[in-house]
């Protein structure tokens, strides 16, 4: 009988464990696709993925591209103004590029949104460059602005963002 018993347990363990956490994005029914770059990023930069679909952040946002800060219990979400209209039929969207703008007029715009409770009035980034020179940079954002001019150089950056005790980290390739 103690051998039935755990056979059972450890069954009931590996169905729990096979379906808890992937780190995907979230199950909501709707369709999610997954967006590729348009250029080629080095494999030694782990960028973050980026989705189309409902982003478990705010349904008014989700037409937009998005990705989630890991953890994914940070509750923070980068919804991306920057991204073309045609990655709907393409499913590919382009890189972040310097200086807060792009060569055609469009700003750099990220939209930074959390939805947990425990996040404050104010955003900081603590950005790192992961290749060459390992730059850094660092910016505090009230609840609702814009950037103020302070913008990467080209390369693979990690994004520490923080409100409040939320914390996350997203991963970018910068043009």
């Amino acid at each position: 009988m103690r051998k039935f018993l755990l056979a059972i347990s450890l069954l009931g363990l590996a169905v729990f464990l096979s379906s808890g956490c992937t780190g995907q994005a979230p199950s909501t029914g709707q369709p999610i696709t997954l967006l590729k770059p348009e250029v080629t990023v080095p494999n030694t930069c782990p960028i973050t993925p980026v989705f189309t679909g409902a982003s478990g952040g705010s349904p008014d946002l989700d037409s937009l591209p998005w990705m989630k800060a890991e953890p994914a219990s940070s509750g923070i979400v980068a919804y991306l103004f920057f991204v073309l209209p045609g990655f709907a039929t393409t499913h590919t969207y382009g890189p972040l590029h310097t200086g807060g703008g792009y060569p055609d007029g469009r700003s750099t715009k990220i939209l930074w949104y959390t939805v947990n409770p425990r996040a404050s009035h104010d955003l900081q980034i603590a950005g790192k460059k992961l290749t060459a020179d390992h730059a850094t940079f660092q910016q505090t954002f009230p609840m609702a602005t814009s950037p103020g001019g302070d913008y990467p150089d080209p390369g693979c950056w990690q994004l520490q963002v923080q409100s409040g005790t939320d914390s996350g980290a997203v991963t970018v390739w910068v043009v």
